[in-house]
């Protein structure tokens, strides 16, 4: 089975809420993508979501930072999503589920 997110997905996440106060961006959205595919990658590396936590969070410099209450949402996704959808188009696919929504 393919790997969907839809943008109900991401209001389930709660990632709306945290952004409540300020409008989606695209490169809000980027930036999502990014954290979502690091995660990937970390659980394909064997990393622990804990950990992957962390190191994503600690990785968030300069604007990005205001994402890290998202990274254990984002991180948490990934490690529930089965191994066979684990790959380099999470992310992507991520970052256009978040840009869809966006212009919604």
């Amino acid at each position: 089975m393919p790997f969907r997110l839809t943008a109900a997905t991401l209001v389930c996440l709660g990632l709306a809420a945290p952004l409540a106060a300020q409008e989606l961006q695209s490169a809000d959205c980027t930036v999502f993508g990014g954290i979502t595919q690091t995660a990937v990658d970390l659980r394909m590396d064997g990393k622990r979501p804990r950990a992957a936590t962390r190191q994503i969070q600690r990785g968030l410099k300069g604007d990005s930072a205001r994402f890290k209450d998202a990274v254990p949402l984002l991180v948490e996704f990934v490690y529930g999503l089965p191994e066979g959808q684990l790959g380099d188009g999470v992310g992507k696919t991520y970052a256009d589920a978040c840009l869809a929504q966006a212009k919604s």
